[in-house]
Order: C-alpha cells, then sequence, then structure tokens
C-alpha cells in the first residue's frame, strides 16, 4: 500500500498531506479497519492494478470510514478514481472536496471518476466536480453506485465528464436531495446519455427538492431512466442537449410532484401519469456560485415560475425538514435546491 493500511484497526487522520503515493489497490490508503480523514489533503496518488475496483487515493474494504472538511483531487484508478468502497464497507463523506479525479480503465472499464460505491454512502455538503471517466465507454464521471445505497444531500456535483452517467450513473438505490446536479456531460455518441443522472433498470431513484442544470447527453441530457424514478419538487432545465428528461424502457415514474422541467418531458412522457403542479418553460435560474452555505448554487431569480409553486408538505417534512441546500430556512416552498426565500422588507433574495 502506498501512505497507509489500517487492518482491522482503529486510525484517525487530520491536518496532514498525502500525496503522490502509488499502489496496486488504495494508493494512499487501504482500510478494513475504522478510519477518520479531517482537514487533510489526499492528492496525485494512483490505484495502479488493471481491471480492479483500485480506488486512487482510498480503498474501503470492509470498513467504516469517515471523511471530513478534506479535499481528494487529482487521484487515479482503473475504477473509483477517488474513492472505492467495497462490498460490507461504509462512507460517511461530509464538508469536502472530490475533484479532478479519474477512472483510466479501458473498453467500459472506466467507472467512477470520483466515487466508485458498493457499500453503504452517505455525502452531505461536499463538492463534486471535474472528474472523468477516460473514454467514451465509461461511466460515472462523479459517482458510481454499482451495488449499494447511496445518499446525497446538501451537495454540488458539477463538471463531471462520462460516456454514460456524466454526474451520477446508478445501478442500485440514490436518494438525492437539497443537491445540485450541474453542466455534467455524458460524451458517448452511439447511444450515451444521462448527462445528470442515468438511472439503470431495477434501480431506483429518488430525487426531492433538487436543481438538475445545464447537462448534456445525446439522450437524457438531465436524467435518464431506465429504472424507477421518485421525483418532487424538482427542476430539470437548461439541459444543452438530449432533453431534459428521457425514459426508455422500462423506465417509469412512480412519484411526481411539483416539478418544473423546462422542455415539459416528464409530462409528456408516455411512461409515467401526468404528475401535480407539474410546469413547464424556463426556471430563470442564476449562474452556479457561491451564493451562501458549504457548496454552489444556482438562485432562482425575480419572477421565476418556481418561487412559491413547491410542494410544502414535501419540503417541510425529512429529510428537507424546512431547509434548502445552503441550509437556509425556506419562508416560501419553492420548487429547487435554492429558496428564494421572501424578505420582510420586500421580495429581496437572501
Amino acid at each position: 500500500n502506498g501512505g497507509a493500511f489500517n487492518n482491522q484497526g482503529t486510525l484517525s487522520i487530520s491536518n496532514a498531506n498525502i500525496s503522490n503515493n502509488t499502489a496496486g489497490i488504495g494508493g494512499a490508503v487501504l482500510n478494513s479497519g475504522t478510519l477518520s480523514i479531517s482537514n487533510s489533503t489526499l492528492s496525485g496518488n494512483t490505484a495502479s492494478t488493471t481491471g480492479s475496483t483500485g480506488g486512487g487515493a482510498i480503498n474501503n474494504q470492509s470498513g467504516n470510514l469517515t471523511i471530513t472538511n478534506s479535499t481528494l483531487s487529482n487521484n487515479s484508478a482503473w475504477q473509483g478514481g477517488a474513492i472505492a468502497v467495497q462490498p460490507g464497507g461504509s462512507l460517511n463523506l461530509s464538508n469536502s472536496i472530490i475533484s479532478s479525479n479519474h477512472a483510466t480503465g479501458i473498453y467500459g472499464n472506466a467507472i467512477g471518476g470520483g466515487i466508485l460505491n458498493l457499500g453503504t454512502t452517505v455525502i452531505s455538503n461536499t463538492t463534486i466536480s471535474l472528474n472523468t471517466g477516460i473514454d467514451n465507454y465509461s461511466s460515472g464521471g462523479g459517482i458510481y453506485n454499482l451495488s449499494g445505497n447511496l445518499t446525497i444531500s446538501g451537495s454540488a456535483i458539477f463538471g463531471n465528464t462520462a460516456g454514460n452517467g456524466g454526474g451520477i450513473y446508478n445501478l442500485s438505490i440514490l436518494d438525492i436531495y437539497s443537491s445540485t446536479v450541474s453542466n455534467n456531460t455524458a460524451i458517448r455518441t452511439d447511444g450515451g446519455g444521462g448527462g445528470g443522472i442515468y438511472n439503470l433498470q431495477n434501480s431506483t431513484v429518488t430525487i426531492t427538492n433538487c436543481t438538475l442544470s445545464g447537462n448534456a447527453g445525446v439522450a437524457g441530457g438531465g436524467i435518464l431512466n431506465f429504472g424507477a424514478l421518485n421525483i418532487a419538487n424538482t427542476i430539470i432545465a437548461n439541459s444543452t442537449s438530449g432533453g431534459d428528461y428521457l425514459a426508455s424502457f422500462p423506465g417509469t415514474i412512480g412519484t411526481n410532484t411539483n416539478n418544473l422541467v423546462e422542455d415539459g418531458s416528464i409530462t409528456n412522457t408516455s411512461s409515467n401519469p401526468t404528475g401535480s403542479g407539474d410546469r413547464s418553460g424556463d426556471p430563470l435560474l442564476g449562474p452556479l456560485q457561491n451564493n451562501g452555505g458549504p457548496t454552489f448554487t444556482q438562485a432562482l431569480l425575480f419572477g421565476s415560475s418556481a418561487i412559491g409553486n413547491g410542494n410544502s408538505i414535501i419540503s417541510n417534512a425529512a429529510p428537507i425538514n424546512g431547509l434548502d441546500q445552503r441550509g437556509f430556512v425556506r419562508t416560501t416552498s419553492d420548487i429547487g435546491a435554492y429558496s428564494y426565500n421572501f424578505a420582510s422588507a420586500g421580495n429581496a433574495v437572501v
């Protein structure tokens, strides 16, 4: 192992810089125990074994891994450019940055440019950006959820690239809420898609109070759905190619509540019933930027039809709990990750 090997023990790493290590798997860290990493940087590490779920920075096997306030960047592996979570392993990732990591496998083996999950992963208040799969047949530029349970909240997933599923490729169970998925690209030209999210057959995605904007793919620029989709209080807009949403057999929508899909593709698709409170048209989103809070968001501009047209029962209940992606209290029931919030002195953006 390159930097550290925790074999069923308990290890804490803080205020560390672990860089430029190489190992067969787990370029910087191989963990099968209880590992906590905080306020640290892991960069330029490489898992060199081909044909494996390597984990360029960290390979978390049957262990429990917690990462907070840390940056993992420019790491690479055949699969799992920054982190690979193996079956039986768990990852709790918060207030961190996963950026510019690469999955290097060829012939369709490059999966999980940023993170490959086969265990149980919970991601909160984290930026996952500019990660890549190396070629046209790669999948999951930001995250590839292969066989585990993945929960994402308060996070920004942007600028990631892969053949399919530029932002997220889901082959299992994904629950994403209060998050922004923006400017991700599925580059495969012969039937690729799911620039923002690619949901495969027999898989389930639940999306609540999210904003998907500016994603691109040949099919389903925002979402390409072959599985089951539950979606509420969510914006899908500004897809630069492939349309905002595409369901391909046997893809279906279980719940469809108070969404704003710019091109109307969720309401108009024959694979699901018309939802309640569906809207189409330009949601008037600001640029992806720091609007307060731990991760980038896209603000609702004055006059957006997303303002006040969300389902308040859903946004006030768990897991949204009346907060937007920034952690600000939702004074209005808005569609999307960002809440406009009417100030007492008038319609000022908070």
